[in-house]
């Protein structure tokens, strides 16, 4: 298969090289040495004009990826005929290739079945491109996840003949990686335990490429806190440390409410007044110990012998556990 790579970029970049640039529009043509004139007009008809020769080029390339996706491995432009402004590309397809077999070599059962590895899915079915990325991308995200962020997956012992593949599936795991530390900087004051337990990366554990993507959203959903750049990750030893600059964020407020309003005095005389101070307080305090902290208090007095008081307060992580009071 990579020799068909090999072959297309080839053509590719002698296309580029001697076909002259159009003045003006350009028209194309499919020349088929291997199929018919039907199988071109009903999956290649190209546009009636290009505005130059760049355009062409950008057509082929497009028109040729569509075809190996579509397990036509083989698919090229073998040779190319310029007169004028018209060009002609004589159009080699070869078979549409189907799976004979992608065995799983020596890649464990449980780490297939993680992946969604499903060996049928790999005999006597077209050959699709997408279909055998996504499955290297799974193994990949499962293993970079698991504690294995230097991971690589690749086929081996490919064999392609009369249009049919087979191949071996090969994982490299590499070197097993801990997390060892956080390591927090800039201004912002806040409990190692608390944002270690917020953003689910303990001391120890297999590394989690997942989590360490998720750090900048979940410090964006903190309203005391902010990152004043991407997180960095140092890997060294076997481990690996995630540095965060992080600066603290206006959370806190106080709002208040006052007013003096006259009453009568029970029992006085009707000349005889007093001042009633009326007003309501709410204020929020957010993370004034470091702890991940919410402290919420609100006070209201409209009446006379009528006020109303609320008290919330949360603690999150109660000595580092992984749950909170309030």
């Amino acid at each position: 298969m990579k020799r068909l790579m090999y072959r297309f970029l080839a053509f590719f970049v002698a296309f580029i090289a001697v076909f002259p640039a159009c003045p003006g529009q350009a028209t194309f043509q499919w020349a088929p040495l291997d199929t018919t004139p039907a199988f071109v007009e009903r999956h290649l008809s190209p546009p009636a004009a290009f505005a130059d020769t760049a355009a062409i080029a950008a057509y082929l390339q497009k028109a040729l990826n569509e075809l190996h996706a579509d397990a036509f491995l083989e698919a090229s432009a073998d040779s190319l005929v310029y007169r004028d402004s018209s060009c002609t590309a004589y159009l080699h397809l070869g078979p549409r290739y189907e799976w004979l077999e992608l065995g799983r070599g020596d890649v464990e059962e449980a780490l297939l079945d993680a992946a969604g590895f499903r060996e049928r899915l790999y005999h006597g079915r077209p050959f699709r491109y997408d279909q055998l990325r996504k499955l290297q991308e799974r193994l990949l995200g499962y293993l970079e996840n698991h504690g294995y962020p230097f991971a690589a997956v690749w086929l081996d012992s490919i064999e392609t003949a009369a249009g049919q593949a087979r191949a071996q599936l090969k994982v490299a795991r590499g070197p097993l990686i801990l997390m060892k530390a956080l390591e927090v900087e800039g201004d912002a004051r806040v409990s190692p335990v608390y944002l270690r337990n917020y953003l689910g990366i303990q001391e120890g554990a297999p590394y989690d490429q997942s989590k360490v993507l998720r750090i900048r959203n979940r410090i964006r959903e903190l309203p005391f806190l902010q990152l004043s750049q991407d997180p960095l990750v140092d890997f060294l030893g076997g481990q690996a440390t995630v540095r965060l600059l992080l600066d603290k964020k206006r959370a806190s407020r106080f709002d208040f409410v006052i007013g003096v309003l006259p009453q009568s005095a029970a029992g006085r005389q009707e000349n005889n007044r007093s001042l009633l101070v009326t007003g309501t307080f709410n204020g929020e305090l957010q993370n004034q110990f470091g702890l991940g902290e919410r402290i919420y208090a609100e006070f209201e007095q409209l009446r006379p012998q009528t006020q109303q008081l609320e008290l919330q307060f949360n603690y999150p992580y109660v000595l580092g556990l992984p749950f909170g009071a309030g």
